[in-house]
This record gives structure tokens, C-alpha cells and sequence, in this order.
């Protein structure tokens, strides 16, 4: 499910930690919620997999340029794994939990 009605504003914080307008959408209960960067590229923010209400796979996470910059593996809205990479594409963090 990809939304792309504007139904809320809310703030975001941008690659540089500074707060910026950005866009809440409805989650779904089951599928795919994605969140845009504001403007009018529609470049991909956030990505999230939803079942029965809750995070249920893989979320990935990107710059303003594209880049990934968070990857996470949920099992029924528990957090298994984390891995973030830094703006050089260098892994920071990659953790495993459970």
C-alpha cells in the first residue's frame, strides 16, 4: 500500500539533526506504509511492513540523496536486528537483539 495523500504535517528531523516539515500518513494494519521526503521528488524516506497491526519484517530507512541509512528486521512489532550506516556508507551500528 503506497499513500500518497497529504493528511497531517508533523517534523521530521533532517540528515543534519535540524527539524523540518514533513508528512504523516495513516499505518495500515497489514502491508507496506512508506513515507516520502518532502518536495517534489517523492524520494523515499521510510519504508515499513505492517502485520496485524504491528512492524512485522524488514524497514529501511534513506537520506534526502537515496542513500540507506537504516535497515530493520522486525518479528510482530519486536525489534530482532538494527544496521545504520553513516553519510560515507560506512556501517555504524549492527546489532542483534532477542
Amino acid at each position: 500500500m503506497i499513500i500518497e495523500d497529504i493528511k497531517f504535517k508533523t517534523r521530521f528531523a533532517n540528515d543534519d539533526g535540524e527539524e523540518v516539515i514533513g508528512i504523516i500518513y495513516d499505518i495500515p494494519t497489514d502491508g507496506l506504509f512508506q513515507v516520502y521526503w518532502p518536495g517534489p521528488n517523492k524520494q523515499l524516506r521510510y519504508e515499513w511492513y505492517y502485520k496485524d497491526g504491528k512492524q512485522d519484517g524488514i524497514s529501511k530507512g534513506w537520506t534526502s540523496t537515496g542513500k540507506l541509512k537504516q535497515m530493520r528486521n522486525w518479528k510482530n512489532g519486536e525489534l530482532i536486528s538494527k544496521k545504520e550506516w553513516n553519510n560515507k556508507g560506512e556501517v555504524i551500528t549492527n546489532e542483534k537483539y532477542g
